[in-house]
């Protein structure tokens, strides 16, 4: 609470912080704001440093879809096939742990299947979104960004289904391919959102 009678040059370093500490805060809200909204003008090495990072994650991510698609179909299904154990039995001990185990290894092979489709979708999701902050950077938002991010995430479905092809024990699936493709536009949808949905808040408090 603020004395009823302050001197002058009490008040006047009084206004000058609360100026500078307003100043302060509203110079953070926006380099942030900048920082994920590509509407408003940045700098070339932010952007850079954006596409980097965005860049990093993205070979990463190609890494790792390639590595799941050079197992054999035994190795795969066998991956597959642990995982939905582990959510089975994780389930069961969620739930009380009364299951008995010839039931849980049959729910397990049931999941099997769909887990593996969850999987593709989730991995695609990921792409989706970081292809989406990567083009970003360089692409005004609009019908050339959305439809750039598709056509990568589809021809990347579709070089990973030919992959597979080769692969003994594996087929290469016009389904799957589809399906990443979804999962690569839910991922780009969700980013949108969540930028859309960060910058009203940063506009609330500004």
């Amino acid at each position: 609470m603020r004395m009823q009678h302050e001197s002058r040059p009490i008040r006047q370093f009084r206004n000058l912080s609360d100026d500078c500490l307003t100043n302060s805060l509203y110079a953070v809200c926006e380099v942030f704001y900048q920082g994920i909204d590509m509407d408003r003008d940045i700098s070339n090495r932010k952007r850079r440093i954006i596409s980097g990072v965005a860049g990093a994650l993205l070979l990463l991510l190609y890494f790792v879809i390639f590595f799941m698609s050079a197992q054999n179909g035994e190795e795969s299904g066998s991956v597959s096939l642990k995982i939905s154990e582990k959510c089975a039995e994780l389930v069961n001990a969620l739930t009380g742990g009364h299951w008995s185990r010839a039931f849980q290894e049959n729910l397990a092979s049931y999941f099997e299947h769909p887990l593996r489709k969850l999987a593709h979708f989730t991995e695609y999701a990921l792409m989706g979104s970081l292809v989406f902050v990567l083009l970003r950077q360089w692409i005004r938002k609009g019908r050339r960004l959305y439809c750039s991010v598709i056509v990568w995430v589809l021809l990347s479905a579709a070089a990973d289904e030919l992959h597979q092809f080769f692969v003994p024990g594996r087929y290469a699936s016009v389904a799957d391919v589809l399906l990443d493709t979804c999962g690569g536009v839910f991922g780009m949808g969700l980013s949108l959102l969540c930028i859309k949905l960060m910058n009203k808040h940063i506009e609330d408090v500004i």
